[in-house]
């Protein structure tokens, strides 16, 4: 296994922890309720198991060397990158929640391992893919 993919799976195994933490953090905070979104915690944890399972076969695909490997990353890494949008904009509005030390290191680090994950993701991506002048016709 090269480098660049041996990377790839630490920062999506770094990056799907500190959102799952983040997940905890936010039904601290009723995170729901900030948001007004409706269904309350049930809805909540329905939504973040939803959400769970096909991060969990990422890391699978990206072990295996699968196409669709980098792609979870990249769909995890845009997650983790608007999670970090929505939140900084919570913290702009002046809102109290999410404001300790703890909360506010779990979106930083959300933000940080994300990025990283996006750009490793499309170079592995990119990496994957033949390029077309080494595809030659048939004669």
């Amino acid at each position: 296994m090269d480098v660049l993919s041996k990377r790839v799976q630490s920062l999506y195994v770094w990056t799907l922890a500190v959102c799952t933490v983040h997940v905890v953090d936010s039904a601290y905070w009723h995170e729901w309720e900030i948001l007004g979104l409706p269904g309350g915690i049930q809805l909540f944890l329905v939504q973040s198991l939803i959400l769970a399972i096909p991060f969990m076969f990422g890391v699978a695909r990206l072990a295996k060397g699968a196409p669709s490997g980098p792609v979870y990353g990249i769909v995890l890494a845009a997650m983790g990158i608007i999670g970090f949008g929505i939140h900084a904009i919570l913290l702009l509005r002046g809102g109290s929640e999410f404001r300790n030390a703890a909360s506010l290191s779990t979106i930083g680090f959300m933000l940080v391992f994300s990025a990283g994950l996006m750009w490793g993701s499309i170079q592995l991506k990119r990496a994957s893919k033949p390029l077309k002048a080494d595809v030659r016709p048939l004669q």
